[in-house]
């Protein structure tokens, strides 16, 4: 895949498939993808910070959890490009296993 940016500051594909809709992810937001086996993984977004190149990269706090059991990961880091493909949808704050 190849973007550039045109004179509107907007980033446009040349080939390969089309980048994903990113505005969404935001320090506080949370998101959810439901995994192998029943597995829930949540990613609570801490920051989103520009490295090196200009590739923007999200740093998250991950949880998974299995039936009742929770396992705490800790913080992890993706590309925003790569997160927003991992995680697509912002995760409803009701649901159970985020609380605690």
């Amino acid at each position: 895949m190849s973007l550039f940016t045109d004179r509107d500051g907007r980033r446009r594909l040349i080939f390969g498939k089309p980048p994903m809709d990113a505005t969404h992810v935001k320090a506080g937001a949370v998101f959810a993808r439901a995994g192998a086996r029943d597995m829930v993984e949540t990613a609570k977004v801490i920051s989103i910070q520009e490295h090196a190149g200009g590739v923007a990269h999200v740093h998250y706090s991950c949880r998974l959890q299995h039936s009742s059991t929770v396992l705490e990961n800790g913080s992890r880091t993706l590309a925003l490009q790569a997160f927003v493909e991992r995680f697509q949808k912002p995760f409803d704050r009701s649901q159970a296993f985020l609380k605690g």
